[in-house]
């Protein structure tokens, strides 16, 4: 069940878009359609994040003030997935700022300004064996059924290594929490 979907125009993007032709498995529709929690319990969902802080509130719209996306259905995807799903939270553990400098996107507290798609209830609030992860170019991590001390630790084992220190000082100045 999608909203859309990319392939490229190649060999492997033609045999991407026979598989989805007349596909009685894929169901394409409308936002207002599809993005609704029932749709989603027991299920699974990839979603594409921006940013995700300490206190388990992802941004998936915009960085630094810069949109990259609609508000879109991450919430209403999670909190159906939160019924007994799997989610996958897909992040660029660095990013570049609008001066060029890189960054993490594991954040103590999300920079100021920034949108919050989903707030920590969300992610920790699950039921009926729900798993949610944190996946990043360094590894995946479980972030749901955590306290907020190992939902903290799971952030920085995936955060980019350039940033753990960092992260983990900022972790035990702000929460008390060793890593």
């Amino acid at each position: 069940m999608c909203t859309f979907t990319l392939g490229t125009h190649c060999e492997q993007g033609d045999a991407f878009y026979r598989h989805l032709d007349g596909n009685e498995d894929i169901l394409i529709s409308a936002a207002s359609r599809v993005v609704i929690p029932e749709g989603f319990y027991h299920g699974l969902g990839i979603n594409n994040i921006l940013g995700i802080d300490f206190l388990g509130n992802v941004n998936s719209t915009h960085r630094d003030r810069n949109p990259y996306s609609g508000i879109g259905g991450s919430s209403s995807i999670l909190r159906g997935l939160g019924r007994g799903g799997v989610a996958y939270l897909c992040l660029k553990s660095t990013h570049r700022t609008p001066e060029g400098e890189t960054r993490s996107s594991i954040f103590p507290f999300l920079p100021k300004g920034t949108g919050i798609s989903m707030i920590g209830s969300d992610l920790m609030g699950t039921r009926d064996g729900a798993r949610f992860y944190l996946v990043t170019e360094n590894g995946v991590a479980q972030i749901n059924a955590r306290d907020q001390h190992r939902f903290i630790r799971s952030l920085i084992s995936v955060a980019h290594p350039d940033y753990r220190e960092d992260l983990a000082e900022r972790a035990y100045k702000e929460y008390r929490v060793r890593i």
